[in-house]
């Protein structure tokens, strides 16, 4: 699952900096991550521009040194605009 792993993780850094600029300084899935809730992800596609996500805990920091974890506890999309 690692490099599913790696794309959700580069999607949400794109994501996050592109929302948030020069604040965002990265964002990387909490270490209790499991394989189940990888392999629930729906990536972006041709027909489909968004990230679905499942019930991943997400650490988000930011340029100041502040950090943050989310998690939805229902679906998440992110779709770009």
């Amino acid at each position: 699952m690692t490099a599913a792993k790696e794309q959700i993780e580069y999607e949400l850094n794109e994501f996050f900096a592109s929302a948030l600029g020069d604040v965002f300084k990265s964002c990387r899935l909490a270490e209790s991550v499991s394989d189940y809730q990888i392999s629930t992800v729906s990536f972006p596609t041709e027909k489909n521009a968004w990230l679905e996500l499942g019930e991943l805990p997400v650490i988000i920091e930011l340029s100041n040194g502040r950090r943050f974890e989310i998690s939805a506890s229902e679906w998440l999309q992110i779709t770009p605009l």
